[in-house]
């Protein structure tokens, strides 16, 4: 007994993961596809003007006109849609200073918050595939499903009301 390997203690040869290139290449390329996609929907809103909800945490917004001091910035007025939202109220403010209160500024922030979601959810969903128990279902890479998932969310008309 004492010569014989407990079946715990066998090395495991393990060949590397030769996927792995083609599956971070296949990430890149469905986040670059989403990013197309994603500016071919909403390019023709940047330009567009503050409507409805913008006028009252933007344009009559005195808090976001200048950075300093912070806590004017992350406390924004109360009869505002940026009430209780200071990190919306800050966005704001960095967009004023970026670009002087440009509103195609504000837009294009817009859009790129969008798309961090976008991308944020094509992780999730792609990761979620990924699982043990979905994998078998799948097929060979779980990035072209979830990028059709993220995709859709992206450009769907629900989403579109709100960024543009």
């Amino acid at each position: 007994m004492a010569g014989r390997r407990s079946r715990l203690s066998k090395p495991s040869l393990t060949q590397p993961d030769i996927a792995a290139p083609s599956a971070t290449f296949s990430v890149l390329v469905c986040a670059a596809l989403l990013a197309l996609v994603t500016w071919g929907a909403y390019a023709n809103s940047v330009d567009g003007v503050l409507v409805l909800d913008d006028i009252r945490p933007i344009e009559r917004n005195p808090t976001i006109r200048s950075l300093p001091p912070l806590s004017a910035v992350l406390s924004p007025p109360t009869a505002s849609t940026v009430a209780g939202r200071p990190i919306a109220n800050l966005s704001f403010a960095v967009d004023h200073w970026l670009a002087s209160g440009s509103v195609r500024q504000y837009h294009v922030t817009n859009v790129l918050i969008h798309l961090a979601a976008g991308l944020l959810l094509l992780g999730v969903v792609r990761r979620t595939l990924e699982s043990d128990r979905l994998r078998p279902h799948v097929g060979l890479d779980p990035a072209w499903p979830a990028a059709a998932m993220a995709a859709i969310w992206l450009v769907h008309p629900l989403q579109t009301e709100s960024i543009t």
